[in-house]
Order: C-alpha cells, then structure tokens, then sequence
C-alpha cells in the first residue's frame, strides 16, 4: 500500500514538474536523481529500493523523449561529507573504505563532478542510466 502511495505522489510531482518547466523551459533539461548506495550485500530490502530510481530514470526518459528532458540518476558510494563524520569513527571509515575497490572515501567533488558532467552538453546522448559515483564497489 506504501508503495503505491508513493508510485502515485511520484507520478504527481513529475506532472507538476513538467508543467512549470514546460513554461519556464526553452532548451533540453538533464533531470538528475542522486540514489543512495547501500553496499551492505546482505540488504537485500536496500537493495531492493535502489533499484527504483533507475526504474524512473528509465521509464521517465521514454516518457519525457518528446520534451527532450533527460533523465539520469547518480548512486553515491561512500562520501566524506561533515555529516559523514557524525556518525563514522576511524574504524567505520576503515571499514567503509575497504568495501571500496579505489581503497578510499568519495569526495563531494567527485559527486558534485559527475552531476556536472550529466547536466552538460558533454552528455547530450546519455539518458536512462545509473552512474554510480562509488569509486566501483557496485560494480565489483
């Protein structure tokens, strides 16, 4: 039932986005979602969940083809962020960087970097996808 809820209020706030961009709006518009990465491997429910901003970034570029609107979503890994630093101690900064095959913690300009990238005309062929921004642990 949550589910469909948030299915529907989703489809809502894309209407209404839509209608004041189509006012507002005379170029291409590259919409990014920032997903959040789980890199537990025994979350399958996290897992689960991140699953559907890619299904939106999919299903949303078809949808928005006629309005040339791309849409994309970047899935940080671990970032070293201040709020980062209230919960991580040393060792569970250890920790969350060794899940990660570049052997260290993201930056908020690498995010920051890739976003720019996405809303740039460099990626004008690039819609539908999930960059991860994780330094490859998703994909490792």
């Amino acid at each position: 039932m949550r589910e469909a809820q948030v299915l529907r209020r989703a489809a809502e706030l894309k209407s209404a986005l839509l209608e004041s961009l189509s006012h507002a709006l005379k170029t291409p518009l590259t919409a990014v979602t920032i997903a959040a990465n789980n890199l537990n491997a025994a979350a399958l429910t996290a897992k689960s969940a991140r699953s559907k901003p890619a299904s939106f970034a999919r299903s949303w570029t078809m949808d928005l083809k006629a309005r040339r609107i791309r849409v994309n979503v970047l899935s940080p890994g671990p970032i070293q962020t201040p709020g980062f630093d209230v919960f991580a101690d040393k060792d569970v900064k250890a920790y969350m960087q060794s899940l990660v095959p570049l052997d260290r913690l993201g930056t908020v300009d690498d995010v920051a970097n890739a976003a720019l990238y996405l809303a740039s005309d460099d990626s004008s062929y690039v819609a539908g996808i999930e960059l991860f921004v994780d330094g490859g642990a998703a994909q490792v």
